[in-house]
């Protein structure tokens, strides 16, 4: 094994590495990141697996996990989505086939079974590089992932009873024989007899598992978890029994924070909040405007004059954002601050224990400049939740 690269993350270590993999008979990379707990004790490995195109550093890079792994105590494995070497004829002509899109399977057609063995790589291979190269860690390991890595995460788990102690996918491609992605890789991986795909079928394979602690075989696939995912939830259950599923009360509603200043990237940030919200995800919006601060007030009339004109700014500003998610049945409420708007932004989502920030990439006003100036800057490093910048 190489060390590509390690990066103080966290009072850890994030590292990137390289080693020769018996199974896909090429090199192959990998992420770790080793909290401040790592050297006093075994910890829990938690593995996650990569959507089409990413890297083995695209969730380093993108997700932010390491902070609550550091706090949590947990080993986070990010694999890359695919061997990248020796090249193969046609590997790069698509970009949800071949590399970057190994779809965690067992090639079988040639040439792609002489390297691409994911599957094996994902569940056997590495755990043992870790288990040996990052030592001490602990026996327990979970796995989880996104898309397509959601679908490779499910289908290790379900192949795999008692391997795993936790198994959750974020929108992932819960049947792949049902999906066009899906379809489009098992049969140039596996060949067009869609027999051979059964086993890379998460919905399949859940319908399939016998039943755990007395829960009925319907009732144990519906519980399988996918984060947030409520629409592929619905879509795993619909392969599963053949009919629509209620929304699971598991998935709380979310509270998102808008920030608004009447441009358009802030409506367009109110438009991918509805666009969610049509998707099935149950959530309700707080609206923020935050007005610039002015000079003090020299006298009462001049203070309830400021009042009136933030007021009337305020609600200018928000007209627009309200009149939107109105028409699509999202519920809202709206708030009003005056002064820094990154403090501002930052204090309202914890005091209302919101779940995530979104925000528009340009704006006016308090919310100018938001991708390269101090707003945005401040408001991704110090928010204790997911950010969404929306262009």
């Amino acid at each position: 094994m190489k060390v590509l690269s390690e990066h103080a993350c966290f009072g850890g270590v994030q590292g990137f590495y390289a080693h020769e993999s018996r199974e896909c008979a090429a090199e192959m990379r990998f992420g770790v990141y080793r909290p401040p707990q790592h050297k006093s004790r075994p910890l829990p490995v938690l593995y996650y697996l990569a959507g089409l195109t990413c890297t083995e550093e695209t969730f380093a890079a993108k997700a932010g996990a390491q902070r609550l792994a550091a706090e949590l105590g947990i080993v986070l494995v990010a694999p890359d989505t695919s061997p990248r070497g020796p090249r193969l004829p046609g590997d790069d002509a698509h970009w949800d086939f071949g590399l970057g899109a190994g779809f965690y399977v067992d090639a079988t057609e040639k040439p792609w079974s002489a390297h691409y063995r994911m599957y094996s790589y994902i569940v056997d291979e590495l755990p043992r590089l870790i288990a040996e190269a990052f030592a001490p860690v602990s026996a327990r390991q979970g796995i989880f992932g996104h898309s397509m890595g959601g679908h490779g995460a499910l289908v290790c788990a379900l192949r795999n009873p008692g391997r795993y102690a936790s198994v959750s996918a974020f929108a992932p491609i819960s049947s792949a024989p049902h999906s066009p992605w899906g379809e489009k890789a098992l049969a140039g991986y596996l060949g067009p007899q869609r027999e051979r795909w059964q086993s890379y079928d998460a919905a399949a394979l859940a319908q399939a598992r016998p039943s755990r602690r007395g829960l009925p075989r319907e009732r144990h696939a519906a519980a399988i978890a996918a984060a947030r995912g409520v629409r592929s939830q619905l879509l795993l259950h619909q392969h599963v029994h053949g009919g629509p599923l209620a929304p699971p009360r598991s998935f709380a509603m979310q509270l998102i924070v808008v920030a608004v200043d009447g441009s358009k990237p802030a409506e367009r940030a109110v438009k991918h909040v509805i666009a969610l919200h049509t998707s099935g995800m149950a959530l309700q919006v707080l609206l923020l405007n935050v007005q610039p601060e002015w000079a003090p007030p020299r006298s009462r009339d001049e203070k309830r004059e400021g009042v009136r004109l933030h007021l009337a700014a305020g609600e200018r500003a928000t007209r627009s954002a309200k009149s939107l998610l109105a028409l699509a049945g999202v519920p809202f409420k709206s708030a009003l601050r005056v002064g820094p708007a990154a403090e501002h932004i930052l204090k309202l989502a914890r005091e209302k224990r919101c779940d995530q920030i979104v925000m528009g990439t340009r704006g006016r006003g308090a919310l100018a400049g938001l991708v390269l100036g101090s707003v945005a800057m401040k408001v991704l490093q110090l928010a204790g939740v997911p950010v969404t910048l929306v262009r």
